[in-house]
């Protein structure tokens, strides 16, 4: 939801213990990171927050959507039975994908959406969609489709619309197969809504973290973190088979140096060059940020909500 501090009493950092509290709160309930949209950046980026990803919202022509042609795959209405299934098809389909920041629905979550009247969702073999009214248009809010022509019958259900809705609003990672799957005036239009993230906890984050499978790297590490004590640590950062971890160790004087808006944004994606360019990276060896930029690369972080 929305914070705000009331007028009379803005100014005097209450913003700032509200942050302190909350990052507190968050390690307690085991919350490894934490994301959010910035009405002002520099509260939050005073806290160990940092712009990393973005909700990115294409603008279609509900016509040429109409156009596709799903061939023989079938589809029909979702129902509150299917919440278990599509939630399974979502994770693996994000996996598979190795998508980067969205977050999948709980599952009494999805089964109130898919009860919402205001709201229509189709399933296929291989696929789901899940859109609604937006004024006289059509937002699609998640697409899921394995395979051309499940794609293709999931967008033509939606552009089935296009007799009233001209425009379809589609929130999708920017490399979304539908910009291929379109002909002419595939994207008229694409708002950009940047949110930041911060690691709660720097060590789990690292575990967490999917890398790239053929990719090993040793590198000498410092991380500080102002507002998390348990976050700074010295010695190595390692990714091997596809998983990391951080090893602790004495400081070493070729360590990259980062703090908790350093490693938010590399976590993310950010390459190293613009780290070091914005004060957010020093020290280490050329090599060095190769390495962690062949590591934390990846498909650009997106999320599908705005909150």
């Amino acid at each position: 939801a929305g914070v705000v501090v009331a007028p009379e009493h803005r100014g005097r950092g209450v913003g700032g213990v509200l942050m302190d509290a909350m990052i507190e709160r968050g390690r307690e309930l085991g919350f490894v990171l934490s994301a959010l949209y910035a009405a002002t950046v520099p509260v939050y980026r005073q806290r160990g927050y940092e712009v990393a990803g973005a909700q990115y919202r294409l603008s279609l022509d509900a016509r040429l959507l109409r156009e596709l042609r799903g061939g023989s795959v079938t589809l029909r209405e979702a129902t509150v039975d299917d919440a278990e299934r599509i939630i399974d098809l979502t994770r693996d389909h994000y996996a598979r994908a190795r998508d980067n920041g969205p977050k999948a629905d709980t599952l009494d979550d999805l089964r109130d959406e898919l009860a919402d009247p205001g709201i229509f969702a189709y399933v296929a073999d291989r696929g789901f969609v899940q859109y609604a009214w937006d004024g006289s248009d059509l937002a699609v809010y998640r697409l899921i489709a394995d395979d051309p022509d499940t794609a293709r019958a999931l967008w033509a259900v939606v552009g089935s619309g296009s007799s009233i809705a001209k425009t379809v609003y589609a929130y999708t990672s920017p490399d979304d197969p539908v910009v291929h799957l379109l002909g002419d005036g595939v994207v008229s239009d694409m708002r950009v809504s940047r949110w930041m993230h911060r690691c709660l906890d720097a060590t789990a984050a690292i575990e967490g973290r999917g890398y790239p499978v053929a990719t090993d790297i040793d590198v000498p590490i410092v991380l500080n973190d102002a507002q998390v004590p348990s976050n700074c640590v010295a010695g190595r950062l390692t990714v091997a088979g596809g998983k990391g971890q951080l090893i602790l160790g004495p400081p070493a004087n070729d360590a990259v140096r980062l703090g908790a808006n350093g490693l938010a944004a590399l976590y993310a994606g950010t390459p190293t060059a613009t780290l070091r360019a914005a004060g957010l990276l020093s020290g280490g060896a050329d090599e060095a940020h190769a390495m962690l930029d062949a590591a934390f690369a990846g498909r650009p972080a997106y999320m599908h909500e705005y909150f």
